[in-house]
């Protein structure tokens, strides 16, 4: 198939000598460019009357070049004029050139000659060069920082939209700063020609899709506005649930109506969270077609602007535009510094003194300083703070290959047999009556679950306390957590009919615009069928465990009724069914199995729950019971030492060992000793992962099995007109053989190319699925510490908005994992079927890839020479000590070398452009199932509502989990409760005082809080200067009242005035 003959190889040799030829021509074109406009740029930077003479002289050639080429004869006066605006701007550049030059030709002259004038006046030169600083931008920078301001100075926070920091790149490599500092003007010019370009493309496209809906809207106007007004009343929907949310979370589940970040009616916020996790399963579909789209549209609108990365903040290190910005960035803050260009500044000022002068300041007796000059700084100065469903089973492709050769009229037998390996169960439990059946025990259970719990705040003289409000799930704790883990494991099968078939409780066959109701009736249907499973594990009571394993039992005989059932193959079939059940099935035996063990042991062993701020709780020894807990173990951890680091490892096989281990944990996961992750992150994580294999399981079987039936049945056919050609045969057979040869050998490569692509597709969601749970723990530990860098700052957002993102987290991350990987898989089949087709029809596309593979090596050899000369000279030439400080040398040949390289990276800008939304586009859809990495630029990050939801679930997390404050508040709370019962046994044992005695109490706790209060002040000053501060409030506040007062007495009986310091005084005295 890939067999090349002799005039192949010529042809290829030929295409290659033209290729090499034009880079080399784009090389010479470079060099002959910038040499032709060198006289004009040196004549500017030197400041000479020579250089200008040269500049003046080269301008006026290329104006008159310029205007006799781009004015010529015209037709009317219009045309000039039309000619005359398309070539304004470079007009006004050429008369700035060609008027600017020769004054200042005229200028430095008069300069000239008067230097020479004052060479014999007595004017120090270290005074002159003062003068002139004065004038400078720097001095001037220098003085505004030396003045008291009024008002402090407001320092960028860690979110600026500029974050162009050294963590990019890593620590010694300079070169790649100074690389990106020579790339920046060329890159910068190709890409706006080549994002400008792309946006006329893209916005081409938009509007004539527009005039051609406009056009038609005659034929298709009708389908059209029915599709659009259920988009508007999704949308309409997704408004309304917002307010709400918002509503609520602001008065209602948040203290002081949203000013604090505190969560108040936690049990409402708990259920309400529950039902709107099935409620954003339905919806994840829109967000995740509208998270692609706003990655394109933003990718191309910000295609110009190389300050702005249009990837994921993780992968911007690959964005070559922002890679050379961020290097001209660094370079230019550290070489322009206004304090550093003064002190150095002055520095050359004092050594332009007299030789004994110079001498005495090399000696250390400096008159500007009075002392040694330390050696200038050389660190960098850092800049500041489709409804997709699943093939059930094939029989309905059965009949195709009949209809094609009926099609053909060709008398072919057809008529073989195949056994599939798994057939359909019929479901003894049907979806729609199980659910809607299922409400009537639920609602009991929940009732008595809800009369089993006391209420804590209204009215609880009221029934004694009964019924309280019960929620299935505290999403803040961590206890329990695999018992909630295998709960939601039960729902991937339910989730992924919502996800990708969108499966409703019940049938409706009225108006669309309000099918939109119908998720909202279905997510409570949904909800409260497992009601009764979530809330018996929270309560933690025998009659909760006993109604959990009720319903757990009920749920696992549906599951195998429905999903168990008698299978074509035997033994086969069963081995693979249970493989695709696995998960799921080990979550309904653990949930059958624990919850009756559970049952039982609270009966057998009650224990007394003292509630905690922390999760592990003893009834024997509260203290002991905050030290064992996570939290405590935590806050134990922080009062430690950090242990010294491993030694470096000796051997060979001890390096092997050490550094494959470091890449598996690099690629997969690192464990943290001691971290905990919540009940909500490990359910998430569970019902995503059951998902994926489960719908990669479904998926590999039912296109093995259609790809399999293809080629079988493609065999037959073959057979049965026979594989060789005969003579005389008619000429039909002969091309129906060929077209099922080349079908045959597609159906082939197809098989490979789908299932590849499905692995593939499962592999990175799960490897994603790891990488999300190290990145929720480090963001987690790095918001315990007060850093959000990579999250949006809370004072960017409201506390109300953040807790409706918490409530949004769950449903998005659950429909987000199903999007991505469905989108993910369907880019990979393009990917697999274009090199299939490729390899298929290398005969006839051979020439084409040939000829434009050897016009494209050379040039991408030339960028790969010059990438690599690039970094060799920036390490060895112009940066200092071979590139250890960002410092340059040799700034001569560096701007020269710049300057040329100027009009080559114009060519690679317009090539990386092309790249860049390229780029965005495919790693948006490969980062769509991670919600912790938003996939548009910093700033439009508050548009990303996958990202904005998991920004509120971290904060939320953060501030009601710190293990600081939960074991503090547990201490607290254990100190009220022992003080308590020492109260109480006090007093059962103890007769009354008498007077004495009590007073003598009185005045002994009296002088041992002013003792606790005296130590506290002297051993924290801050807080004796803050209460002196508010006891001097207070006594203006108590002066001012008395003076008030008398001051109204004396006037109504008309006595003498009491003057303010005999008030102070006698108010003292009291």
């Amino acid at each position: 198939m890939f067999r090349m003959t002799k005039t192949d190889y010529k042809k290829v040799v030929q295409a290659s000598s033209r290729s090499k030829l034009e880079s080399l021509v784009a090389l010479v074109s470079m060099l002959i460019y910038g040499t032709g406009y060198l006289p004009i740029i040196l004549g500017i930077s030197l400041e000479c009357p020579l250089g200008y003479l040269a500049a003046t002289l080269f301008s006026w050639i290329y104006t008159v070049e310029f205007f006799i080429n781009a004015f010529c004869r015209q037709e009317n006066a219009v045309s000039y004029i039309l000619l005359f605006m398309s070539v304004l701007p470079e007009i006004v550049c050429f008369v700035i050139l060609s008027v600017g030059l020769p004054l200042q030709l005229g200028i430095s002259l008069q300069k000239r000659f008067k230097c020479r004038s004052k060479t014999t006046s007595n004017i120090p030169e270290n005074e002159v060069c003062y003068k002139s600083m004065e004038n400078s931008f720097q001095w001037t920078y220098v003085k505004n920082l030396l003045r008291k301001t009024h008002t402090p100075p407001v320092l960028p926070d860690d979110h600026g939209y500029v974050f162009c920091t050294k963590s990019h790149f890593s620590e010694p490599d300079t070169h790649n700063i100074q690389c990106g500092s020579i790339r920046y003007a060329g890159y910068q010019v190709g890409h706006i020609g080549g994002g400008f370009t792309i946006q006329c493309f893209m916005t081409i496209i938009n509007s004539s899709v527009v005039a051609m809906v406009v056009a038609l809207w005659e034929y298709f106007g009708k389908y059209l506005q029915d599709k659009f007004q259920d988009i508007m009343i999704i949308l309409y929907t997704a408004i309304i649930v917002y307010v709400i949310q918002f509503l609520l979370s602001k008065f209602v589940f948040l203290q002081e109506k949203g000013n604090l970040l505190a969560i108040e009616s936690r049990r409402l916020f708990f259920l309400f969270t529950y039902f709107m996790f099935f409620y954003y399963i339905f919806i994840a579909i829109f967000h995740s077609i509208l998270r692609i789209l706003a990655s394109v549209i933003f990718g191309t609108f910000l295609l110009p602007r190389i300050d702005y990365s249009v990837l994921p903040r993780k992968c911007q290190i690959i964005d070559l535009g922002f890679f050379a910005y961020c290097g001209f960035l660094h370079l230019e803050s550290s070489h322009t510094n206004p304090i550093a260009m003064v002190f150095i500044s002055i520095l050359q000022a004092e050594s332009q003194h007299s030789l004994t002068e110079r001498k005495h300041y090399e000696n250390g007796y400096g008159t500007c300083l009075g002392r040694a000059i330390p050696s200038i700084p050389t660190e960098p100065f850092n800049c500041g703070p489709c409804s997709w469903r699943v093939t059930k089973g094939l029989p309905k492709h059965l009949p195709a290959m009949d209809f094609i050769l009926e099609l053909l009229e060709f008398p072919v037998d057809t008529n073989f047999t195949y056994t599939f390996i798994l057939a359909e169960c019929p479901k003894i439990f049907p979806h729609q009556e199980f659910r809607l059946f299922l409400l009537v025990p639920a609602v009991i259970s929940t009732l008595i679950l809800a009369f089993s719990t006391q209420r804590t705040k209204q009215k609880l003289q009221m029934l004694n306390g009964r019924p309280g409000l019960i929620f299935p799930m505290d999403v803040l704790k961590r206890s329990h957590r695999f018992s909630y883990a295998a709960a939601f494991g039960t729902l991937a099968r339910l989730c992924a009919g919502i996800v990708f078939d969108a499966q409703y409780a019940f049938d409706y066959n009225g108006p669309t615009y309000l099918k939109v109701l119908l998720a909202l009736v279905s997510m409570l249907i949904y909800g409260l069928g497992y009601f009764p499973l979530f809330a018996g594990i929270t309560t933690e009571a025998p009659v909760g465990y006993f109604i959990a394993t009720l319903f757990s039992w009920v749920f696992t005989a549906e599951f195998i009724g429905n999903y168990f059932c008698k299978q074509p193959m035997g033994v086969i079939s069963y081995v693979v069914l249970v493989i695709g059940m696995l998960p799921e099935t080990l979550c309904f035996l653990y949930l059958s199995i624990s919850l009756p063990v559970r049952f039982v042991a609270s009966i057998a062993k009650p224990k007394k729950k003292f509630k905690l701020a922390v999760d592990f709780e003893s009834s024997k020894d509260l203290y002991e019971s905050i030290r064992n807990s996570y939290q405590g173990i935590h806050v134990k951890k922080l009062f430690k030492r950090p242990p010294p680091p491993p030694l470096p490892p000796k051997g060979i096989m001890q390096k092997l060992q050490s550094s494959l281990k470091s890449l598996l944990e690099k690629i997969f996961y690192k464990r943290t000793k001691g971290f905990r992750y919540s009940a909500r992150m490990i359910s998430v994580m569970a019902i995503g992962f059951i998902l994926l294999y489960e719908v990669t399981f479904l998926l590999f079987v039912q296109l093995f099995e259609l790809f399999d039936f293809a080629e079988i049945g493609m065999e037959h056919i073959l057979n049965s007109i026979g594989r060789i050609e005969e003579i005389g045969e008619d000429p039909a057979v002969t091309s129906l053989r060929e077209i099922l040869i080349v079908l045959y050998d597609l159906v082939i490569a197809f098989r490979g190319c789908f299932l590849t692509s499905l692995m593939v597709a499962f592999t990175i969601n799960v490897v994603f699925l790891l990488h999300y749970m190290t990145s929720y723990r480090s963001n987690l530990l790095s918001l315990y510490k007060g850093k959000n860098n990579h999250l949006t700052p809370k004072n960017k957002k409201s506390n109300a908005s953040l807790i409706v993102g918490s409530m949004r987290y769950a449903g998005y991350q659950v429909g987000y994992i199903g999007w991505g990987f469905f989108i993910q898989f369907f880019m990979l089949i393009i990917v697999t079927v274009a090199i299939a087709l490729i390899v298929i029809l290398w005969d006839f596309l051979k020439d084409f890839i040939l000829d434009q593979a050897m016009r494209l090596w050379p040039v991408l050899l030339t960028s790969l020479v010059l990438n690599i000369t690039q970094l060799i000279l920036s390490k060895f030439l112009f940066l200092q000590k071979r590139g250890e400080i960002l410092a340059m040398d040799n700034r001569r040949l560096l701007f020269i070398f710049t300057y040329f390289m100027f009009f080559y990276n114009i060519f690679i800008g317009i090539f990386s452009c092309l790249m860049r939304i390229l780029k965005s586009i495919i790693l948006g859809a490969l980062f769509l199932p991670r919600l912790d990495h938003s996939t548009l630029p910093r700033k439009f990050q508050k548009m990303d509502p996958g990202f904005d939801a998991y920004c509120g679930f971290m904060h939320i997390e953060s501030t009601h989990t710190n293990p600081v404050a939960m074991v503090f508040i547990s201490i607290l709370q254990a100190e009220s409760l022992t003080s308590l019962k020492k109260n109480s046994k006090k007093h059962s044992n103890i007769n009354l005082q008498d007077e004495k005695q009590e007073m003598l109490d009185r005045k002994r706790r009296k002088a041992k809080w002013k003792w606790l209060l005296a130590y506290t002040l002297v051993n924290n000053p801050e807080i004796s200067l803050q209460r002196r501060l508010v006891l001097a409030e207070e006594r203006n506040e108590n002066i001012k009242e008395i003076f008030f007062s008398r001051s109204s007495l004396c006037t109504e009986e008309k006595s003498s005035k009491i003057e303010l310091d005999q008030i102070i005084i006698q108010d003292e005295k009291i």
